[in-house]
């Protein structure tokens, strides 16, 4: 999900994992959704997980499916991605599961320019130009 503080800065999590194809990189939040769960009531548990934020999700504004491995497992993703707007940059990190607690190291809210020209690799990795049309007010949302 894009989650965006009232100075129109990006929500990434900084994850360290030797396991995955780049040991270190920033993502947005998210993940999975539990059985009987909506795709927005995934979205807002995942939130509320990972940065103890608790904010109305919209609508999916993209979508995309991505095939890959993980740990010597094979994923078939159907990933949604949701706009959050929040007044406050504080996070909270009590709620993780197991898994977040070992390879979710940090947090950072970027603006455009930084994810213009990002020091570490992103994820999804064309972030930038998706977002920037987000906050120009351009953007035709097609999930």
């Amino acid at each position: 999900m894009l989650v965006f503080d009232a100075q129109d800065r990006l929500l990434l999590l900084r994850i360290e994992d030797p396991r995955a194809r780049d040991p270190c990189f920033w993502m947005t939040p998210g993940g999975g959704i539990d059985p009987g769960e909506t795709f927005e009531d995934g979205a807002a548990r995942e939130l509320w997980e990972e940065t103890g934020i608790t904010a109305p999700v919209g609508p999916p504004i993209w979508s995309r499916r991505r095939l890959g491995t993980f740990d010597g497992r094979a994923y078939d993703l159907d990933e949604r991605f949701f706009v959050v707007r929040v007044d406050t940059a504080t996070i909270v990190a009590v709620n993780f599961t197991e898994e977040e607690r070992e390879v979710l190291t940090g947090y950072r809210w970027w603006s455009l320019e930084e994810l213009l020209a990002p020091p570490e690799v992103l994820a999804p990795l064309p972030v930038a130009e998706l977002v920037a049309p987000l906050l120009a007010g351009t953007f035709v949302p097609r999930p």
